[in-house]
């Protein structure tokens, strides 16, 4: 086994943080490290992230011994691994020094136990890793899903504790500096957890709530970090960056550039954005470049250590991610909505906010008064959107919630794309904004209760109405 000196490659995080995530605890004295860049799951949807739990000098004086190790693994329902060729390909005998267990753990599917006899351990200079290692040394391996990872990581270099992970409808509402986060069941109604982001007079926020799925870029995918930009008063420039849950901005800016000189042209950054792998995007305005930090820079010196990556040249506005990394140039009067067909225009009487799926967009009326699905706009009487998608475009359209005497917005769809959820209140009066699903085929929309409150905010930069929004369901 050997460790180099690349912090993308293994973070030390406090090993105590993982008990809550094995059915069977952790044996004491491991080192644990996320190792690599965020992955994605068989079904095409989950992140995961692999951790390594390393136990040093096995087999030496005060420490674990192989059979401590083995025990361990056995007790938690451990059985000898399939060892595999040099392709792959299972050769049908079982390992004497690794087990494979494929049930322990809570937030993954699969791990192992294993240990090497007589390695050399080599750490970067920083990390706890010894510099060597006596006799054995063993590890446990499994993968986390990346929400949680991230949740662990935060909590390991800031301090406190866990975040809980956000999970079913996630609404979001503001004030001028501040961003809270509530996770509803969207079964029960209950709220089952909260996130605030505290920002200042000269660090804001920077969320685009035009829709629910460009306003998702504006937070790393576990919600644990927002985007945010400053304008530095000695020089006028704009700095980006992150602001934490524990409200630490995170100046991304100051970390690439370091200190100016006076000669130098002023630093012009903004459009912070996170893609669908926790990697950070902002433009470069003076050389009108996207550039892009690592996912696993999620500390300023992690930043500093890293080296922007230019991923788009000749972009002189905003930009959207896909979730492959892809990037298009797409203006606050566009909507992308499936990678590899053209952006099309908000306009045309509604409002994209979400897609069910790849076919598929729920839209709302300017007026707030309805609420549909559209298919890609493949005819009609102008030729120029011929192939694009537009809500609003005749002969594209069926009604999910036809027009009525009520105001209806920030629709969302769940995971699998069945259900949508809304929030309503009449056009008139002085009654409470409500919460609502309704099924992808239709019918009567079901008022859920919730303990959240979905009453207009103070003045804050939501938009001028200053709604409660709906920024995720998962």
């Amino acid at each position: 086994m050997a460790y180099v000196d690349d912090p993308a490659w293994a973070r030390a995080v406090n090993a105590d943080l993982l008990s809550g995530d094995l059915r069977s605890a952790l044996p004491a004295g491991g080192c644990a490290y996320f190792t690599g860049e965020v992955g994605t799951a068989k079904n095409g949807i989950d992140k995961y992230q692999r951790v390594i739990v390393a136990y040093f000098n096995l087999d030496t004086p005060d420490r674990l011994t192989r059979d401590d190790l083995r025990a361990w693994g056995l007790q938690a329902g451990g059985v000898p691994a399939v060892l595999t060729d040099a392709e792959g390909n299972p050769t049908g005998e079982t390992s004497d020094t690794s087990l494979t267990l494929p049930d322990n753990f809570t937030y993954f599917d699969s791990a192992g136990v294993s240990w090497v006899d007589g390695v050399t351990t080599i750490a970067y200079s920083d990390s706890p890793i010894p510099a060597y290692t006596q006799g054995a040394s063993g590890t446990i391996q499994f993968y986390l899903k990346s929400e949680r990872a991230s949740a662990i990581e935060d909590a390991s270099v800031n301090g406190g504790a866990v975040a809980d992970a956000m999970s079913g409808i996630i609404a979001i509402d503001a004030t001028s500096t501040t961003i809270t986060l509530t996770a509803i069941d969207p079964t029960t109604g209950a709220t089952t957890a909260t996130r605030t982001f505290q920002g200042a007079q000269s660090i804001m926020p920077r969320v685009n709530m035009a829709s629910s799925y460009i306003a998702q870029q504006g937070f790393s995918p576990d919600l644990t970090r927002v985007a945010a930009t400053t304008t530095i008063a000695t020089d006028n420039s704009t700095h980006v960056g992150w602001i934490t849950q524990s409200g630490q901005f995170v100046d991304v800016t100051q970390a690439v550039a370091g200190a100016q000189s006076d000669f130098a042209d002023t630093v012009q950054h903004s459009s912070p954005v996170f893609g669908a792998d926790g990697a950070f995007y902002y433009l470069d305005d003076g050389s009108e470049e996207v550039k892009r930090i690592p996912a696993s820079a999620t500390t300023a010196d992690a930043v500093a250590g890293s080296s922007p990556e230019t991923v788009m040249s000749d972009v002189g506005e905003s930009f959207f991610v896909w979730p492959s990394g892809t990037i298009t140039p797409c203006s606050a009067t566009c909507a992308p909505h499936s990678e590899g067909t053209q952006p099309g225009p908000f306009g045309q009487g509604a409002t994209v906010n979400d897609w069910l799926d790849q076919n598929t967009l729920v839209c709302t009326t300017n007026t707030l008064t309805e609420i549909d699905l559209y298919a890609p706009y493949a005819a009609g009487s102008d030729p120029m959107y011929k192939g694009r998608w537009a809500c609003g475009a005749e002969g594209t359209d069926v009604s999910l919630l036809p027009k009525t005497e009520r105001e209806n917005w920030s629709p969302i769809g769940s995971s699998d794309g069945q259900t949508v959820a809304f929030i309503s209140s009449p056009a008139s009066g002085s009654e409470t904004p409500e919460l609502f699903t309704i099924p992808r085929g239709g019918g009567d929309p079901k008022k859920l209760t919730t303990q959240k409150s979905f009453a207009r905010t103070e003045t804050g930069w939501l938009g001028s109405t200053n709604r409660v929004q709906l920024l995720d369901w998962r």
